[in-house]
């Protein structure tokens, strides 16, 4: 069986409280980069926690997929669909810590804080 190639994800900034919604055919590097802030889109954004991610066979589809999910229909269907999720999302964060997305399983996550360094002497 051939594995699915091309995941629709969508980040949620701790910052702003909004969602990023892209997609990849490398979601693990991807992710990676938004974290290390080398996104312009996401950089000013961080911190952020992954709360969907879905993937599909076809590069096309998966397009299709994130331009929904982008329109005014496609966030109301989300956030009917992870309402729990943003329940559970911590509204602040703890001072000296930035949370970081690291992918186990295509529709799992978890959150791992990591010293800020940043501002340090």
């Amino acid at each position: 069986m051939q594995k699915l190639k091309y995941c629709v994800y969508i980040l949620y900034s701790l910052k702003d409280h909004r969602f990023y919604i892209g997609y990849s055919s490398a979601l693990e590097g991807r992710l990676g980069q938004h974290s290390r802030g080398e996104s312009k889109a996401t950089a000013p954004r961080r911190p952020f926690i992954l709360i969907f991610c879905e993937y599909f066979y076809a590069k096309e589809d998966a397009q299709r997929r994130e331009r929904y999910f982008k329109t005014t229909a496609g966030k109301k269907g989300l956030r009917l669909v992870i309402r729990e999720s943003l329940n559970q999302i911590p509204k602040q964060l703890p001072p000296t810590r930035y949370p970081c997305v690291r992918v186990m399983h295509a529709r799992e996550y978890f959150l791992n804080y990591e010293y800020d360094l940043r501002g340090m002497p």
